[in-house]
């Protein structure tokens, strides 16, 4: 019996839609972009679905990167997923990526880590809790990723004045002068376009914040995230090191977190 080419071309490409189909569905059960990447070192970056412990979920794998790996979550996520655990997809709490979006389409990156001198003590990110570290001036607008540097017990404690943060490698750091107890950046979907606060003006401690913009890095191969991705993003640092929020920069316009 022989086939039509026609009936070829069919069966060739219902073939082809079951091999799409089961890949995707593979990808599925794995638990974070790092564990995909475990299986398939040539895993290019994009997006994929994960299995997290609310279900499956879509997010954006950074598969280049400083080694790869990197899960970055979408702003609907967060909105929904207030029972979400990050244990999966942050096994590695020595740092995040970030990638800041700009009104010109780049997106530069940056590794953030503690302070050198605070390398042995974990970051802390929390979905829609900030608990050991202060609480975000943005707070209602309601859901959002909390990435927590010093511990408020730390932070206030006048022996660790020196604070900051580590960006590619880079220290940026301040003297904390009224051991005001603030060590965060916070990323909020503002699904309910809540007005950002007037706090701090136009911004506090811009030599703090621009250093940090500063140590971005570009992606070498331009590839870009969907804006879905990005957030309106919260930096509280000090006691005399800086306030601001994306509604007050001139360019950048929101910022992307990944984990790995």
């Amino acid at each position: 019996m022989t086939m039509s080419f026609s009936s070829l071309i069919v069966a060739s490409l219902l073939i082809l839609l079951f091999v799409e189909s089961h890949a995707r569905n593979s990808q599925g059960k794995y638990a974070s972009c790092k564990a995909i990447l475990n299986a398939n070192p040539n895993a290019a970056g994009g997006e994929y679905t994960i299995n997290t412990n609310t279900g499956d979920q879509r997010v954006y794998c950074e598969m280049g990167i400083n080694g790869g790996g990197y899960t970055f979550l979408p702003r609907q996520a967060i909105v929904t997923g207030t029972s979400l655990n990050l244990d999966s997809v942050f096994t590695d709490k020595s740092h995040v990526l970030l990638r800041i979006s700009y009104d010109n389409g780049r997106q530069p990156f940056t590794v953030l880590r503690q302070l050198h001198r605070y390398a042995s003590t974990p970051l802390s990110v929390q979905v829609n809790s900030q608990f050991g570290y202060t609480t975000p001036v943005n707070k209602a607008m309601g859901p959002h990723l909390f990435l927590g540097f010093l511990p408020a017990n730390i932070a206030s404690n006048p022996s660790y004045k020196y604070q900051g943060i580590q960006s590619n490698g880079k220290d940026i750091a301040f003297n904390n002068c009224d051991r005001n107890p603030n060590s965060y950046f916070t990323f909020f979907p503002n699904h309910r376009e809540v007005p950002p606060s007037s706090y701090g003006g136009s911004g506090i401690g811009a030599n703090f914040y621009d250093a940090w913009f500063k140590s971005a890095k570009p992606v070498p191969s331009g590839r870009t995230m969907p804006n879905e991705f990005f957030f309106f993003t919260e930096l509280h640092f000090g006691g005399c090191g800086t306030y601001t929020s994306s509604d007050k920069w001139a360019r950048a316009t929101g910022v992307a977190i990944g984990f790995r």
